[in-house]
């Protein structure tokens, strides 16, 4: 999966714990459920107590990584 694509996902978990949002951006469903069953086998996101999607200890570092370097590749940009 494409760190684009991973980032995608757990942004969206992160914000809606939902995957609602994906499939109304037009994303196949066979697809979003592919990747989402790769990030549970990575232990990236889990269900919380509540039946919703959640990140993981690892997948809020994963999405932490991923943000700085989608930030510091915009600060590059600007300069």
């Amino acid at each position: 999966m494409k760190e684009s694509t991973e980032f995608l996902i757990l942004d969206t978990i992160k914000k809606h714990s939902s995957l609602v949002p994906l499939f109304s951006a037009g994303y196949s469903y066979a697809k979003i459920i592919e990747w989402v069953r790769q990030l549970e086998e990575e232990k990236k996101i889990c269900f919380d107590n509540m039946e919703k999607r959640t990140l993981t200890d690892i997948g809020l570092g994963r999405w932490k990584v991923i943000k700085k370097k989608k930030i510091r590749k915009r600060q590059k940009k600007k300069i």
